[in-house]
């Protein structure tokens, strides 16, 4: 088993062949399986943070809990690339020592000190305040100075300053609710112009349309009135006209009346003087 603190005994080497330098070590690709909580092979000489993360939520613990597998798994491998890319020499394992972590956990370790506990905060950690946490936890180690604050200590929020607001006097809160009594005020008569100028607007429409029916209508009117006209113009016209036919055609008859009789007054003339002449002759003879 690894001992605390990550580093494995050193072989002994045979003394005419130099030690080879110890490379850096380089932040681990992200894992094909989001997932997987696997640990890579140690290297020498890395000062090794430890991790206890919960896993199997669904498997173990579903029916009493609701985390969420997934977001365990990523954190992991997110500080496993933060911290050893910002912090030379470090190296990352997870559930080494915990093969089956405490439901909830989240814990970071190192040489068995806490430098930071979910289970103890109750929130999960924050990527970059916690690399800058395990920096100062390392540099305290090296220090000699006490790291048992990191263990209960949280993580501090930044919060915008606010603007302390004074407590506003008698004669300023008496200002303020007439300034605001006025601002009412204004904002009623405002909206009251705006209602008298709609029922204005609105008014005038009326009478335009008013305007205008009484203008079709008076048109309307005017048409009849004149077709009137013209129907009584064409009637007296075609009055006057059998008139004068009706005249025409009676001058006609008695003008062939009258050749008729005429006629006959000559014939019956024309009878008498033959009878005359007959009688003449006889006497004569």
């Amino acid at each position: 088993m690894q001992p605390e603190g990550g580093q494995e005994p050193q072989q002994p080497q045979e003394p005419q062949q130099p030690q080879e330098p110890v490379k850096e070590n380089k932040p681990a690709p992200p894992p094909a399986n989001p997932y997987e909580l696997k640990n890579r092979p140690i290297p020498e000489q890395t000062k090794i943070i430890h991790f206890e993360v919960c896993k199997d939520c669904k498997a173990k613990h579903g029916f009493c809990t609701q985390h969420d597998e997934l977001r365990y798994a990523q954190l992991y491998h997110s500080f496993q690339q933060k911290v050893e890319a910002a912090v030379p020499g470090t190296f990352c394992l997870v559930n080494y020592h915990t093969p089956k972590p405490s439901i909830g956990a989240f814990e970071i370790t190192y040489q068995g000190k806490v430098i930071y506990s979910k289970k103890t905060t109750g929130l999960f950690p924050s990527v970059e305040a916690t690399v800058q946490r395990i920096k100062n936890f390392l540099e305290d180690i090296e220090k000699g100075n006490d790291v048992a604050k990191y263990a209960t200590m949280k993580e501090k929020k930044y919060e915008p300053p606010r603007d302390k607001k004074s407590k506003p006097g008698f004669q300023q809160y008496i200002k303020m609710k007439e300034e605001e009594f006025a601002r009412q005020e204004a904002i009623k008569q405002e909206q009251e112009r705006k209602r008298q100028e709609e029922e204005r607007i609105q008014a005038e429409k009326a009478e335009e349309e008013r305007k205008k029916r009484e203008e079709e209508e008076a048109k309307r009117k005017a048409e009849e009135e004149e077709q009137k006209k013209k129907e009584a113009e064409e009637e007296e016209k075609k009055k006057a006209e059998e008139a004068a036919k009706q005249k025409e055609e009676g001058g006609e008859k008695k003008q062939e009346e009258g050749g008729e009789k005429k006629q006959e007054e000559g014939g019956e003339k024309k009878q008498e003087e033959g009878g005359e002449k007959k009688e003449g002759e006889k006497k004569e003879g």
